[in-house]
């Protein structure tokens, strides 16, 4: 997929437009992943996920980390996401035996790869983030509204969407009295499916 020096974790990424005028692929996602960055007092940079279907036959070699061994929280901080690597070749789904890792994997037009880099950790207790932060965060996408409320302890309000409103809105009383309750208590971690 690349032609010298590769993307390091997807932060020196040439334009969409660009790969796809190179490469046989077409990108059906670029974006932020959400509640890939560590929960913390500073919360750490999100990851990135996309998603690319190939247009005709060519060998795709993938090499990610921090699959197993999470970017780790400093200080009360919680980790970040883990690194995700799947590609569905011929109709069905495939992950790497490396989970992240792979070389030479042949692909077939219509064949997909769908990646997403880890975030980075958090640092210091999550319930001490600044509560106009976690509603910039809410807003901007980067954190989901569970992990505004159950993580950073906000309660949070939806507004009907209006051009160059914001969408969510916190409640900074009613937020610190809750996490004046949540103190103590361990904290679900972001990067966890709800029902684990």
């Amino acid at each position: 997929l690349v032609n010298g020096t590769p993307p390091v974790s997807m932060a020196n990424f040439m334009s969409i437009e660009m790969s796809e005028h190179r490469y046989p692929l077409e990108f059906e996602e670029f974006a932020i992943r959400e509640d890939s960055g560590g929960a913390g007092r500073f919360r750490g940079g999100c990851g990135t996920q996309y998603r690319f279907r190939v247009r005709s036959e060519c060998v795709i070699s993938a090499l990610g980390d921090r699959v197993d061994h999470l970017p780790f929280g400093v200080a009360g901080g919680k980790p970040a996401a883990p690194s995700q690597v799947r590609f569905t070749v011929g109709g069905k789904p495939m992950t790497p035996a490396m989970r992240s890792k792979i070389e030479k994997q042949r692909m077939l037009a219509g064949d997909s790869l769908a990646a997403a880099s880890p975030g980075g950790g958090g640092f210091g207790d999550p319930l001490t983030r600044d509560l106009e932060s976690v509603e910039k965060d809410l807003n901007l996408g980067y954190i989901s509204r569970r992990t505004a409320e159950e993580v950073y302890g906000a309660v949070v309000a939806e507004s009907p969407r209006r051009a160059g409103s914001p969408r969510f809105r916190v409640d900074a009383q009613a937020s610190r009295d809750l996490r004046r309750r949540m103190a103590g208590h361990s904290l679900p971690d972001p990067a966890q499916p709800a029902n684990a």
